[in-house]
């Protein structure tokens, strides 16, 4: 019994500087949506990560509950085809990763960010970061961006 209360408070105290409030943020085009994860509490985040799967609904992904606890500012995000296989295109992923790259590339105090694919999200954020590069809209110096 003692040692389910002691594991029960040191959960609480992990819960405590989680994300408890998680910010909807709607992209363009339309479709792309995601759920931007920031620390309760503690320091002000510096490391910043986008987090996708290529059709699935991470807007409540736990990845990003997770992350946001140890400190970084996480956008959880669905791409135009989280609806389902059907709709999938890389190349139109990639940009989504891309959109959401660029989203905390412009947010304070945030000098890296980090791609985490799930699966199909993987491909994704890679062709994402192969996109991202000097001579395209924005260079990958510019953006900060880190795999």
């Amino acid at each position: 019994m003692r040692r389910y209360a002691i594991t029960m408070l040191s959960l609480a105290g992990a819960v405590a500087f989680a994300q408890s409030n998680p910010a909807y943020i709607q992209f363009t085009p339309g479709a792309v949506k995601g759920a931007l994860y920031k620390p309760d509490s503690g320091p002000a985040p510096h490391v910043a990560s986008v987090l996708m799967h290529r059709t699935a609904n991470f807007l409540s992904h736990i990845g990003a509950k997770e992350l946001s606890i140890r400190g970084f500012l996480v956008l959880a995000m669905n791409p135009r085809s989280d609806d389902g296989e059907a709709m999938v295109r890389w190349e139109d992923n990639a940009l989504d990763a891309r959109i959401g790259v660029e989203f905390l590339c412009r947010q304070p105090d945030i000098p890296k960010v980090l791609l985490l694919g799930h699966s199909g999200g993987g491909p994704t954020t890679q062709t994402a970061h192969r996109n991202i590069r000097p001579g395209s809209k924005r260079s990958i110096s510019q953006l900060r961006l880190s795999v």
